[in-house]
């Protein structure tokens, strides 16, 4: 990104380029709000500059897409929270799970033990995918929709390799095969969302 954007601090990450005070520099480090202080505390050329979390900041560049940038999606297991309770609570977080996959609405996932879901976050160009497997999340990110896409398709084959409600036609094994294929090899009918 060549522009320079305006972001809160607390949307801030680590690898962003800001210019605070006059002077530019890459964030090194992070801290949000807790308990203990209502600052953001971003770290600059070895030192702290603390924030409020609604103050502005000049962003140069933004950081390549990381899963650290992501909102947080680790299951609560310790309360007992199953697939049905940690999707009730992304979505609630901006998160979707849509369900459905490709051009025929095949299934995605194996509710409530296997669930991908999406978001975006528009102001860091942020497209980020979870896969949840029976309390375990795997959390992607991504710089554009189209490489979100692909990797939900790349999901969607993994799941359709080891269960039903793939496409007909589409053997478990060809399913895998795909999974692993460059994505030119990808069918368009499985790379994109599901729109009635």
């Amino acid at each position: 990104m060549n522009a320079t954007r305006t972001l809160r601090a607390d949307q801030i990450a680590v690898g962003d380029t800001v210019t605070l005070h006059g002077e530019t520099g890459m964030v090194s480090g992070t801290s949000q709000p807790d308990e203990d202080s209502p600052f953001v505390a971003l770290w600059v050329g070895g030192l702290p500059v603390c924030l409020l979390p609604h103050e502005t900041v000049p962003v140069t560049s933004l950081a390549a897409p990381h899963t650290s940038q992501l909102p947080d999606i680790t299951p609560d297991l310790e309360s007992g929270e199953d697939g049905w309770d940690w999707m009730t609570r992304i979505r609630g977080e901006g998160w979707e799970t849509p369900g459905v996959w490709g051009s025929e609405g095949w299934d995605l996932g194996l509710w409530p033990y296997v669930v991908v879901a999406h978001i975006h976050l528009s102001h860091r160009d942020l497209h980020g995918l979870v896969t949840y497997v029976e309390g375990d999340v795997y959390p992607e990110a991504y710089g554009s929709r189209e490489e979100l896409w692909t990797a939900t398709a790349r999901a969607a084959l993994g799941i359709w390799s080891g269960h039903d409600g793939r496409p007909r036609g589409l053997s478990a094994a060809q399913a895998s095969t795909l999974a692993k294929a460059p994505s030119e090899d990808i069918p368009e009918a499985y790379r994109r969302p599901y729109s009635h």
